[in-house]
């Protein structure tokens, strides 16, 4: 049987940091493991991603890319 996960875009970058968790709550909620999430930010996001594994219980894996090619900050 072979398992095929699903990408979800998340474009945060309209919303203020203190939304993130928000957003980010419901496509966690949902998701199977294995699914992918694309996020656009233009901030930090580490502290929402470590309470969304807290709360759901699960673990999970992030990089970083930087779009832009400066790489003298977070996208």
């Amino acid at each position: 049987m072979t398992l095929t996960s699903m990408t979800t875009n998340i474009d945060l970058r309209d919303h203020p940091t203190d939304e993130y968790h928000t957003h980010l709550s419901e496509p966690f909620t949902a998701a199977d493991p294995g699914d992918q999430f694309e996020i656009t930010t233009e901030r930090d996001i580490d502290p929402s991603l470590i309470r969304s594994q807290l709360e759901h219980d699960r673990a999970l894996e992030w990089e970083y890319i930087d779009q832009c090619g400066c790489g003298g900050h977070v996208p």
